[in-house]
């Protein structure tokens, strides 16, 4: 149990990742290629690749995102309020963007924001504001859509050992780029535990 918790929340069907708001992953090439000690540009575009990958399996590792991206959660009820597991801590109701959902009628209709805060904890809840409730939807196929802004704002506001963690992972994949191999690879504990302190819980 922690903060916020409440079994009645709505959690999202899925995620979808609209854009990256940033323009660089947490880590560059050049940062890969030291871990890596490559000092040639032949394979630049495949490490960036990995990187890229290695960021994205981060992010379910700790169930929430890394790269500031825009991410549109889809709902079907609003029930006590919006869990946005998967997404991570929001630094304001202003990463909020909207909130859009089909009313009685069928029609989309987008959510007053004077209707709903922001409930911080570990994992964050959009609730209903003092005095207001959630509007009805449909009975069939009630859909609700929250847009936000997730992630660390910038590439420095990424915390060291995460970089670590995927520069790490980066190169393991870049090691071990077959699907198979004969060798037996070993995973260091202490990798893994460079994430503990950020990860957050399944539900």
């Amino acid at each position: 149990m922690f903060f916020g918790y409440n079994r009645f929340h709505s959690k999202p069907v899925y995620l979808q990742r609209l854009e990256f708001i940033d323009s660089a992953e947490p880590i560059d090439v050049a940062f890969l290629k030291a871990q890596c000690r490559i000092d040639n540009s032949v394979e630049d575009t495949l490490l960036a690749l990995y990187i890229a990958a290695a960021r994205e399996k981060c992010e379910l590792e700790l169930r929430a995102k890394v790269r500031r991206q825009s991410v549109k959660a889809y709902f079907t009820s609003f029930g006590c309020g919006l869990r946005l597991n998967g997404i991570g801590p929001l630094s304001s109701i202003g990463d909020v963007t909207s909130i859009e959902y089909t009313d009685t009628t069928g029609a989309l209709q987008v959510l007053d924001p004077t209707v709903y805060s922001l409930q911080q904890s570990v994992i964050p809840v959009l609730i209903a504001a003092r005095g207001k409730d959630w509007p009805a939807l449909p009975a069939v196929d009630p859909s609700v859509e929250v847009t936000v802004t997730a992630g660390y704002a910038n590439v420095d506001a990424v915390p060291e050992p995460i970089k670590l963690w995927i520069a790490a992972e980066a190169a393991s994949m870049f090691r071990s780029r077959e699907s198979q191999t004969d060798k037996q690879m070993t995973r260091l504990d202490f990798i893994d535990g460079l994430l503990d302190p950020f990860r957050k819980p399944a539900d």
